[in-house]
């Protein structure tokens, strides 16, 4: 009987995956840091005036999407 063998682990590319992951890591903690400027953003215009409050709206919706695509592109290079 043959023994499975573990694929033998380059240290080079651990390093090199860490490295990936702590660039990710930073990445979603400025895209968290985003995030809550956007909710005090929207906060903020849901004080102001009925009139704008429509036009603020979609501006934070298209904030929104932007934000949520940039996460969408990080989870990918998680993946990769």
């Amino acid at each position: 009987m043959s023994a499975l063998k573990a694929p033998a682990i380059n240290a080079q590319d651990l390093i090199n995956r860490i490295l990936q992951l702590e660039q990710i890591i930073k990445k979603l903690e400025e895209q968290s840091c985003k995030l809550k400027n956007y909710n005090k953003q929207l906060e903020n215009y849901y004080k102001k005036d009925k009139d704008n409050q429509n036009d603020n709206m979609l501006k934070i919706i298209n904030n929104y999407n932007i934000f949520i695509q940039t996460l969408k592109t990080t989870f990918e290079e998680v993946k990769k």
